[in-house]
Formats: C-alpha cells, structure tokens, sequence
C-alpha cells in the first residue's frame, strides 16, 4: 500500500510542475503583448501632436492675413 502510494504521489507531482511552467510562460507572453500595444499608443499620441502643430500654424497665417487686409482699408480710407 505504501509504495502504491509513494508512485501517485510521484507521477502526480511533475504533472503539476509542468502546468505552473506553462502558466507563467502564458503570462510572460501576455506581458510583452502589453508592452507592445503600449508603444503603438504612444506612437498614435505622438503623430496626435503633430496634427495639432500644423494646425497651430495655420491659423497665425490666417491672422497675419487679416492683419494686411486692415491695413489696406485703412490706406482707402
């Protein structure tokens, strides 16, 4: 009986330690999966900024536009 046990025990064993290495594999996976979709955000972020820039600049021209536009009325004038 004693040894029937000791047997369970042993196969039962490396059973168990096999499935907790595959677990933590999993999850180192599912970690660089994590850290990746991370930087696809900060690159969106960055190009984000970008537009907004190139916006900025458009509106000064649009200023400096009207700014011309004054002064020839107050030539007419």
């Amino acid at each position: 009986m004693e040894n029937g046990k000791q047997c369970k025990f042993s196969c039962i064993r490396p059973a168990v330690n096999q499935q907790q290495q595959q677990q933590q594999k999993q999850q180192q996976q599912q970690q660089q999966q994590q850290q990746q979709q991370q930087q696809q955000q900060q690159q969106q972020q960055q190009q984000q900024q970008q537009q907004q820039q190139q916006q900025q600049q458009q509106q000064q021209q649009q200023q400096q536009q009207q700014q011309q536009q004054q002064q020839q009325q107050q030539q007419q004038q």
